[in-house]
């Protein structure tokens, strides 16, 4: 078999394989009604305020346009998560 069937024969296979799990489930999709939301906005109420400021306003190199992070640890050892924003 020549270098090019080769290369056929592995794509065929890759797409073959790789559209195994293109196929729709029924099961998939949003919770259903009548469950709790997991996650609720509470960083108001928590006396959380952060606002993302991204740097010059014309220039938009990468330091600029990279978003922000954050980190859950215990700092001080009390026991409770910490929050660095």
């Amino acid at each position: 078999m020549r270098s090019g069937g080769v290369v056929a024969t592995l794509a065929f296979a890759l797409i073959a394989y790789g559209s195994m799990g293109c196929r729709r489930s029924d099961e998939a999709g949003a919770a259903p009604p009548g469950r709790a939301a997991w996650f609720e906005e509470i960083a108001a109420r928590a006396g959380i305020r952060f606002v993302h400021a991204s740097g010059h306003k014309t220039k938009h190199l990468l330091p600029e346009i990279m978003g922000g992070g954050v980190a859950l640890f215990d700092m001080d050892n009390d026991g409770f998560l910490d929050l660095y924003l």
